[in-house]
């Protein structure tokens, strides 16, 4: 399998484990058949594009998971369609970067999993007003050198209550 399946009509969870899926592209769900999926796992599929459209008809999303794919980055974009995103697991991916932009649309997101990447930079500036719900973020395991203090100030209106920051390699707090 190297692509999305066409889903039955209603179809509200989609699971592809240990298949090639190496993109996503434009309205790739809303093709096939998947405007109603409430959760998707997309879990060791060698993911490695997204495109900015492939949510677009995704407005009832809830769970997404794609752990242990190739995803080198995101654009932001592409996540802008998920208003109803309650939990984001993006662990050992590759990640580099996830833009702080990319969430600002997810204003119901409880818990983001985006331990044993390769992100070396975080902020939250510009979408802690709209992350009112979150209250898990795991970002252990990742390559964040150096961050300012300030990094996760942004956050502390939030019901954030469990901050995960284990085996950061050579992490530094800087005031």
């Amino acid at each position: 399998m190297t692509d999305i399946p066409m889903m039955p009509q209603n179809t509200t969870y989609l699971e592809i484990k240990e298949c090639d899926v190496p993109k996503l592209t434009d309205d790739i769900f809303y093709r096939n058949g998947g405007e109603d999926l409430h959760q998707i796992e997309l879990h060791d599929t060698g993911l490695q594009f997204i495109s900015q459209n492939a949510f677009r008809s995704l407005t009832n999303l809830q769970i997404w998971n794609i752990a242990y794919s190739s995803l080198q980055s995101v654009i932001g974009s592409e996540f802008s369609h998920l208003f109803n995103l309650q939990s984001l697991n993006i662990v050992k991916s590759h990640l580099q970067k996830i833009p702080q932009q990319s969430m600002c649309n997810m204003k119901h997101l409880k818990m983001v999993f985006l331990s044993k990447n390769e992100i070396k930079h975080l902020e939250f500036d510009q979408c802690s007003q709209y992350l009112k719900d979150l209250y898990h973020l795991d970002v252990s395991n990742n390559q964040l050198g150096s961050i300012l203090h300030t990094a996760f100030f942004p956050l502390r209106d939030v019901g954030l209550s469990e901050l995960i920051l284990d085996d950061c390699k050579d992490l530094e707090l800087f005031v």
